[in-house]
């Protein structure tokens, strides 16, 4: 079952420092701390590049949530939409069901680490 995400409502937890993020795959890159990861696959001749991407900033006080088309540059509309609430789950192909899925783990990675949390 697949839980959506209000990206809004998420909040940073207070106990963040640079040495907790590095061990938590994050990167650092003028003064952001950035967790970037794919959330497409491999198909035979054809590569899709799409990523969910939370950025730190302002000394931990700010957060962005993005999830990109990197080929394009831009959002990646379909899985954006979805967790707008401008389309349901089952609305999405499945490619893009299971980019959402992807999206879901590493959010939940971040929750679990005490990284985010979301507001009621």
């Amino acid at each position: 079952m697949n839980t959506k995400y209000n990206f809004n409502k998420v909040k940073l937890c207070d106990n963040l420092n640079a040495e907790r993020l590095k061990k938590l795959g994050f990167g650092n890159y003028k003064d952001k701390w950035i967790f970037c990861r794919t959330i497409s696959y491999w198909e035979k001749n054809c590569s899709f590049n799409e990523t969910f991407n939370l950025t730190i900033k302002d000394n931990f006080t700010k957060i962005d949530v993005d999830i990109l088309d990197e080929a394009f540059c831009q959002p990646f509309v379909p899985v954006c939409e979805y967790y707008m609430n401008e389309r349901s789950f089952e609305s999405l192909t499945p490619y893009c069901q299971n980019a959402v899925k992807k999206c879901d783990e590493y959010i939940q990675y971040l929750v679990d680490n005490n990284v985010i949390y979301f507001e009621r």
